[in-house]
């Protein structure tokens, strides 16, 4: 058991701050693993990014196999397996313990030996299984976001408080905030005031050092762009039902990724979020459409977002997000204060004052994978037995990029503390595989209500 280096706060207040790593004296933390001994990973959603966690968590740690694995589609589960072969017997996952179908989680969730699950599968199913996975006492690696929608956040933020009591590990897919050279460029400009407990325990296992004064004064505003091309879209089969080609397209339905801006543009969001402390919006007003992506195989998504946060005490972030052909991509975050600037999504960032003068610029040949970096945090925890857990930076920067989409889709201002009292809740009831699923509503600003 470690002390308490922090206690939890309620979200449910403006400006809550980053995760903490915790220990509840009440509670005993899950045993802790030895240098010797096996941390077993069940992998539930086996797409790209569940088969990419994979491998970082079995690279981080030698000590680490998979030992169970689940997704509606075993085709999934064959491309995972076959894309892991180089880890030789830590990946030899026999028959019994591949598991397809929805159900797939609770048969992995009720295996004992597994003591931590990744759980990638669309996000709309996160909320659902965090809490399963919270109940059954598994340590966490839950990709970004954390839920679509204010109801299956306040889920969320119920399963984490649990998770912080039952003492368990709860890390993000936020990978921006294990690469080195941001890390390495978000402290010169926060000091010390990032210096919250799961930051700490970071530099303590990736060796990063923290300045205790800041380059660029006050931030006071934010410009982030995560602008690109088309993404994947796969043409209905006769085989499929409605409700399983929504699901292999999941990207185009709110109701599984959120729209892009909570999906993917959420990466910009969380780095907006960092750069002011970790706090949440107080408010957002959003604009956005669909102009290129029309056909009914696009779902009911967007194509664009325009939103503009207020931090309060004049503090700004602007975002845009956009999935066009032929059109200019842009993929930055600058982070402007009172003295000086820089550009977080540089590969070397460069602190610049706003004179002119080079201030700071990153020089750090051996800052590591990002991806590998997370998991390599995250296993230390588990074998010190700390109880490490990044749940309120997520759930302040989900809340942020879900309050974007509801501005957007509804054309109204929409506050922190509005969001967390919606009813809004987009998962289909009794959800099957083979149901006749309705093609959802697409949104219209200014007749579209916020529920």
């Amino acid at each position: 058991m470690t002390p308490l280096l922090s206690t939890r706060r309620d979200l449910l207040k403006a400006g809550a701050a980053a995760g903490a790593l915790l220990s509840v004296p009440t509670i005993l933390a899950k045993e802790a693993k030895g240098a010797n001994d096996f941390i077993n990973i069940a992998l539930i959603g086996c797409g790209g990014r569940g088969s990419g966690a994979l491998a970082n968590a079995l690279h981080a740690d030698p000590k680490t196999r998979l030992v169970a694995i689940g997704d509606v589609f075993p085709e999934q589960i064959a491309q995972s397996l076959a894309g892991c072969k180089g880890h030789g017997d830590r990946t030899a996952v026999p028959a019994e313990r591949q598991f397809i179908g929805l159900d797939a989680y609770q048969k992995i969730l009720a295996l004992p030996d597994v003591d931590m699950v990744i759980l990638t599968t669309p996000p709309g199913f996160r909320p659902l299984h965090i809490e399963a996975a919270v109940e059954a006492g598994k340590h966490i690696f839950a990709e970004k976001p954390l839920a679509v929608d204010p109801a299956g956040w306040r889920r969320v933020k119920a399963a984490t408080d649990k998770a912080a009591e039952k003492g368990l590990c709860f890390m993000t897919g936020f990978c921006y905030r294990w690469d080195m050279p941001k890390v390495e460029a978000m402290n010169q400009i926060l000091g010390g005031k990032d210096n919250n407990p799961v930051a700490a325990y970071t530099r303590e296992v990736l060796g990063v050092t923290a300045p205790a004064a800041t380059l660029i004064g006050d931030v006071k505003a934010a410009f982030c762009h995560y602008d690109s091309g088309l993404n994947w879209v796969k043409d209905p089969q006769p085989s499929w039902s409605k409700a399983e080609t929504q699901l292999r397209n999941w990207f185009y339905y709110t109701w599984l990724s959120g729209d892009d801006i909570v999906e993917r543009g959420i990466h910009n969001v969380d780095k907006m979020c960092w750069a002011f402390n970790d706090e949440a919006p107080i408010s957002v007003h959003a604009h956005g459409g669909r102009q290129v992506r029309t056909e009914t195989k696009f779902g009911n998504v967007y194509d664009h977002f325009s939103c503009r946060y207020d931090f309060g005490n004049g503090r700004y972030a602007m975002l845009s997000s956009r999935q066009m052909a032929n059109a200019a991509g842009d993929v930055s975050d600058r982070i402007i204060g009172t003295e000086g600037y820089f550009n977080l999504q540089d590969g070397r960032p460069t602190v610049m004052a706003h004179d002119g003068k080079q201030l700071w610029r990153y020089n750090n040949p051996n800052g590591g994978d990002m991806y590998n970096n997370e998991h390599n945090v995250l296993n230390a925890a588990i074998r010190a037995g700390k109880v490490i857990s990044t749940s309120k930076q997520a759930l302040n920067s989900t809340a942020a990029a879900v309050m974007g989409r509801i501005s957007a889709y509804s054309g109204q201002n929409v506050t922190f503390a509005q969001f967390v009292e919606m009813k809004e809740d987009l998962f289909p009831k009794d959800f099957k595989i083979d149901m006749d699923l309705p093609f959802p509503e697409i949104a219209m600003p200014g007749r579209t209500k916020i529920d």
